[in-house]
C-alpha cells in the first residue's frame, strides 16, 4: 500500500456512499454494529442537499487506489462560555491504514478551519473501552475532560485554543 499518496479534501455527495460504509465499519468496530440509523440518502440530504448544511465532512483518499481509507465528520456548535467551537463527531480510517498519520491528517484538516472561523476549541465523545484512541488524542494535546477519564461509557475529550493552534500549522 502507498501510504505517501494520500490526499485529504473536503467531501462531495459522492463519498457519501463510502462514508456511510465507513460510519458502519466504524460501529462495527466500537462493537456497536447495528446502532447506525443512516445511509448515504440521508447524509447527502443532510450535508449537501440541506440550505443549511448540517455538517461537514473531510475524506482520506488513496489516489493509487481512487479509493476512500478515512473520514472526519464535525460540525459547528456554540458555547455561551468561550464562544465559536467544534464538534468532531466521526474520525475513522480503514484498518489497514491506521498508523500512517491518516488519522491526525484528518484532524489537522478540522483544525485548519476551525483555526480560521476563530474557533475555540474542538469537542468530541469517545468510548471509554477505546483506549488506543485516547492515548492517539492526548498525542495530538486534547484535554480528557471526563474525572480521572475514566467511570463512565463516554469521555469528553476537548482541543483547547492552544492545540487547534499548533495543529493548524
Amino acid at each position: 500500500m502507498d501510504f505517501n499518496n494520500i490526499r485529504i479534501r473536503k467531501a462531495v455527495s459522492n463519498d457519501m456512499i463510502y462514508v456511510a460504509a465507513m460510519i458502519k465499519e466504524l460501529a462495527a468496530f466500537e462493537n456497536l454494529p447495528d446502532a447506525p440509523q443512516i445511509d448515504h440518502k440521508k447524509l447527502i440530504e443532510d450535508g449537501f442537499e440541506s440550505k443549511k448544511p448540517a455538517f461537514k465532512c473531510f475524506v482520506a483518499e488513496c489516489l493509487s487506489t481512487n479509493t476512500l481509507v478515512g473520514h472526519a465528520i464535525y460540525f459547528p456548535i456554540y458555547s455561551s462560555w468561550e464562544g465559536r467551537s467544534m464538534f468532531l463527531e466521526d474520525l475513522f480510517v480503514k484498518r489497514e491504514y491506521r498508523n500512517h498519520h491518516i488519522g491526525s491528517n484528518l484532524i489537522k484538516a478540522i483544525a485548519k478551519e476551525a483555526f480560521n472561523e476563530n474557533c475555540i476549541r474542538i469537542d468530541l465523545h469517545l468510548l471509554s473501552s477505546e483506549s488506543p484512541a485516547r492515548g492517539f488524542y492526548k498525542k495530538l494535546n486534547a484535554v480528557n475532560l471526563t474525572k480521572n477519564g475514566e467511570g463512565s461509557d463516554w469521555n469528553y475529550v476537548r482541543f483547547r485554543k492552544e492545540a487547534i493552534a499548533k495543529l493548524a500549522e
